[in-house]
């Protein structure tokens, strides 16, 4: 079995409907898991999205799970149990400069990196080569993608430098933050 974990916000505006809809186009052994504290309307909506691929006589839907939060001193180690990571993003303007907080989570856990080709995420991450991208919104794409990772993982796994570990962690980036807040405020 290999799975694919999404963990963080869950809402409209992170792309899951192209995350699940995957699942279609992935080898009958890749699970996904997204980790979240929600259990709002919108979860349903993806649990109902995996259901309605079930219609091809395949139990797609039993290969998307939903799990609870999990604290943030847990998180890696957690993660880690994964195979990659996902960080699926929109075409919005936050996106194309956002640099999130699962993306360093995932390194810290070790796992690849799968990125939607929105902006500096991927850009980071294909610099780094701790993953591969996919077009945003292409479920086919994120499974052509996912595929490839995951049979790549060994290699991608010879990118984690201890120097990457080390840059990725918030000791080391409040570092630089604190120096910014005081040459701004002098």
């Amino acid at each position: 079995k290999k799975i694919i974990v999404y963990h963080g916000q869950v809402d409209p505006g992170r792309d899951l409907e192209t995350l699940v809809k995957s699942l279609q186009f992935l080898a009958s052994d890749v699970h996904i898991a997204i980790i979240s504290s929600s259990r709002h309307g919108y979860v349903e909506k993806l649990e109902l999205i995996a259901k309605g691929l079930d219609k091809t006589g395949d139990e797609i839907s039993s290969r998307l799970h939903i799990l609870p939060f999990v604290p943030a001193q847990r998180l890696p180690a957690f993660l880690s149990t994964a195979d990659i990571a996902v960080v699926p993003q929109l075409e919005t303007e936050n996106h194309r400069i956002a640099m999130p907080n699962k993306l360093f989570e995932s390194v810290q856990a070790g796992l690849p990196i799968l990125v939607s080709d929105v902006g500096a995420a991927a850009s980071y991450v294909i610099e780094k080569k701790i993953g591969s991208v996919f077009k945003s919104g292409s479920p086919e794409d994120l499974a052509l993608s996912a595929s490839s990772l995951i049979q790549n993982v060994e290699k991608v796994h010879q990118n984690f430098s201890k120097e990457l570990l080390t840059e990725t962690t918030w000791e080391f980036q409040s570092e630089k933050l604190l120096a910014v807040y005081k040459k701004a405020l002098g």
